[in-house]
């Protein structure tokens, strides 16, 4: 099974090489959302210190949201679903694989940029490792909700919407966590507790909502 894991892990992050939409559209929302905020609130550095963790945190969470408009969209439209409902090969095993690889071409990238925004936004060293530790904690569950909400909506038109409204109070929690983990890291105290706490949403989601995902795809194909 790890085998076959490792193959669907590998297949899916070479569509995202040869598509490579999904991640530039989302790393260039994720750059343009944080940088849109220094312009507009002020160029003093300890007021843009104070806001870094929501600006980084909400700008990560709506390119993650843009990022999901195209999830199984793609296998839905060349009926390539319908073949991996069929297939022998346990269905939440594929769509962990597709969350995984998911996660590597959206929110990687991101995190890579987050050293960026963190010296524009005027935070120290550690700060930034902090923040980019956060986000390493806390994006896989972020997609691994948004994948799910996604898939309750897979055979709307239009769910740009509805899936923010699904996703939104479900993220809530972890964007506050999030966020508080950066702001504890500034007053210098402890913050490994808050990292922890994340990991662990992640670590559930994603061992949990592949079945979920499943489940729903069964239900919503009528297999």
């Amino acid at each position: 099974m790890t085998k076959v894991f490792l193959s669907l892990l590998y297949f899916e992050l070479l569509l995202f090489y040869r598509d490579k939409r999904t991640f530039l559209h989302a790393l260039a929302f994720f750059l343009i959302v944080a940088l849109l905020f220094p312009i507009a609130l002020s160029p003093f550095p300890e007021l843009l210190r104070k806001f870094a963790p929501g600006i980084v945190w909400v700008a990560a969470l709506l390119s993650t949201l843009l990022a999901l408009e195209n999830w199984l969209r793609s296998d839905l439209e060349d009926q390539a679903l319908e073949q991996l409902l069929l297939s022998t090969c346990p269905l939440s095993t594929v769509v962990a694989a597709k969350i995984l690889a998911f996660w590597l071409a959206s929110a990687l990238p991101l995190i890579v940029a987050t050293p960026l925004l963190g010296l524009l936004l005027h935070l120290s060293g550690k700060e930034i490792l902090i923040l980019m530790a956060s986000l390493l904690s806390g994006t896989p569950a972020l997609i691994a909700i948004g994948a799910t909400c996604k898939t309750l909506t897979l055979q709307l038109q239009q769910s740009g919407a509805l899936l923010g409204l699904l996703v939104l109070p479900l993220c809530l929690p972890i964007l506050l966590m999030g966020i508080n983990t950066l702001m504890q890291a500034q007053l210098s105290l402890p913050v490994l507790g808050n990292l922890a706490f994340l990991s662990g949403l992640s670590l559930i989601g994603f061992a949990l909502l592949p079945i979920a995902i499943a489940c729903a795809l069964r239900w919503g194909m009528e297999i």
